[in-house]
């Protein structure tokens, strides 16, 4: 007898093909169960069977070689009818719903049956776990019972499938919406930093011809001017150069947030940069009636760092300082070696002015951020001085800080480190390097041609110089020392090469190469030359630690650095 259809059959049918079961491969923990099944109760045959439109399909079979049979003879269309209750079948040949079913009458000749119905969380009969003999037979209650619990098993490892599945497919989606995400934010940040410069560059033009012009009419080149026009006329000069400003301040930070913030990296004497900064500023702290002055300490170690950025760092922060500081207040700008770390120069700059307030003193360094203005002055500029100083500052291996609260005015830090040859050696005197025995120093000096008046077009044929001879290096087994950063006429540039002889002369071979084909030394009438020394490693060497092996090694090379421009600098 065919068994009836389901109340309600199409829901039941949608849930089945939610779980993705139908056709799949055989799997461990469903064959388990069978197994089980088949032992506990004793018989040949059991079965994972779920029931769809036309079929009855086995998730897992065993005792039989078959996967599915057609559903109008399956037991498990009978037992699906009844949810809550294990089907039981002593005799197939005396029940009248079955002694007619092929399955009986024919192989597999089946006589006993007894399924539970798989019914899922939500109340669905999927299918059954049935249990088959060729024999007529009884199950006891503790039989029944175990199967009842397995059938229990079945649903939760297809209610677990389906959970793990769609958690997968879930991450997947999020995973491919986060990238789409990050992609469009990608685009959307080349977007606008693509405009952002190109408006910059355009703007430069006109102001810097509206600059010329001003300029023009207040040094009297086109005339006589009256005081009021002179007045006007400084008033648009001031603003011209606000704008021009802002214009730097906006292609920094364009560059600074796609990792294109040009340093170059020299030894530089940051007291004497602060310096520098504090006497250029002197009249505009005057103005204000502010006592601005430099603390620079005595034999301040030189350090490594961009000497125009940092420039640019403290003009920034002496600045602010004199813009946040009332009339008669002081402005301090000191250079130490700081206390905290003596591989690092600090620089300070200290304002009696309002301060800042504490839940404010990492927000001010965020790209657009303005603090509020204690002197109620309208504020000029974007917000992004101090997030391009700590970008300036992070990229030369420093950092920039700020303490001090309402009342005690600021005091902003930032450090920069100091120049150490061995510093700069250890990273390359490795294990495997030192197994090489010796290193090269390759020393290529590049000054003005004797006799010939230097008109420098383009950019510095010394810097084009290191730039090219850095390109030439292995940074896993070359040094290029930093430039001296203070004359931009003549230098010696130093590499320190991880180098036996023919290594050595590869590298000299391919300086010279580049050098004669870099277009800045020779439309510039400079000229170079390229010298080698090679020198042996210490013996011992692997009872050295690594800092021990730089010292000994920069102790080394010293010697070597005399009557160079990098020489003497020290």
């Amino acid at each position: 007898m065919q068994a009836a259809i389901p109340e309600d059959e199409r829901g039941r049918l949608a849930t089945l093909r939610s779980f993705h079961i139908l056709d799949t491969m055989p799997e461990q923990s469903f064959d388990d169960v069978t197994l089980l099944a088949s032992q506990i109760c004793g018989t040949p045959i059991s079965a994972i069977s779920l029931v769809d439109e036309q079929r009855q399909w086995f998730k897992s079979i065993v005792g039989l070689d078959v996967r599915e049979t057609h559903r109008d003879a399956a037991f498990c269309s009978h037992a699906i009818l009844e949810p809550g209750h294990v089907l039981v079948v002593p005799d197939a040949t005396k029940d009248a719903r079955f002694a007619d079913n092929v399955l009986v009458v024919g192989d597999p000749k089946i006589r006993f049956y007894a399924g539970t119905p798989l019914v899922t969380f939500a109340g669905d009969a999927l299918g059954s776990l049935c249990v088959i003999d060729r024999t007529p037979r009884e199950l006891h209650a503790g039989q029944l019972e175990a199967l009842r619990v397995l059938g229990r098993q079945v649903v939760y490892q297809l209610e677990l499938r389906r959970a793990f599945e769609e958690l997968r497919h879930t991450v997947g989606a999020l995973r491919q919406a986060e990238t789409d995400l990050r992609s469009e934010q990608r685009n959307q940040l080349e977007l606008r930093d693509q405009l952002v410069s190109h408006v910059s560059h355009e703007l430069r033009s006109p102001l810097t011809v509206i600059y010329q012009y001003v300029s023009i009419l207040l040094d009297g080149l086109a005339g006589s001017i009256s005081g009021q026009q002179r007045e006007f006329l400084d008033i648009a000069l001031k603003n011209a150069l606000q704008l021009q400003r802002m214009i730097g301040d906006l292609i920094d930070s364009t560059r600074a947030g796609t990792g294109k913030l040009a340093l170059d990296r020299c030894r530089i004497g940051l007291g004497h940069i602060a310096t520098e900064v504090t006497a250029s500023l002197a009249m505009v702290a005057s103005a204000k009636r502010i006592r601005l002055h430099a603390d620079v300490a005595e034999a301040l170690p030189e350090a490594v760092g961009d000497p125009g950025r940092l420039r640019q760092v403290i003009v920034n922060l002496v600045e602010n300082a004199i813009k946040f500081t009332p009339e008669g207040g002081t402005v301090t700008v000191r250079a130490r070696v700081d206390a905290g770390d003596p591989a690092a120069v600090r620089l300070s700059v200290e304002d009696t002015g309002c301060g800042i307030a504490p839940t404010e003193q990492e927000r001010i360094f965020d790209r657009l951020y303005q603090v509020n203005d204690c002197s109620n002055r309208s504020r000029k500029g974007l917000g992004l001085g101090l997030y391009i100083c700590r970008e300036l500052v992070l990229r030369q291996g420093g950092r920039l800080w700020v303490e001090g609260g309402p009342g005690e005015g600021s005091r902003f830090h930032f450090t920069v480190p100091v120049f150490d040859l061995a510093t700069l050696l250890a990273p390359v005197l490795s294990g495997k390097n030192l197994e090489r025995g010796t290193l090269a120093v390759v020393r290529v000096h590049v000054s003005p041609q004797a006799d010939q008046e230097i008109t420098q077009t383009g950019a510095s044929p010394v810097g084009a110089a290191w730039q090219t001879v850095k390109a030439c290096t292995n940074p896993s087994m070359d040094v290029v020392l930093p430039r001296l950063g203070e004359d931009d006429r003549s230098e010696t540039i130093v590499v320190v090469a991880i180098a036996d002889e023919a290594g050595a002369g590869i590298l000299a071979s391919r300086i010279k190469e580049q050098l004669t084909a870099t277009e800045e030394i020779g439309r510039n009438g400079y000229v170079w030359e390229v010298t080698t020394t090679l020198l042996s490693l210490p013996h011992g060497r692997g009872n050295y630690r690594n800092a021990e092996v730089a010292q000994t090694v920069a102790g080394m090379i010293d010697p070597h650095l005399e009557n160079t421009s990098w020489k003497r600098a020290a």
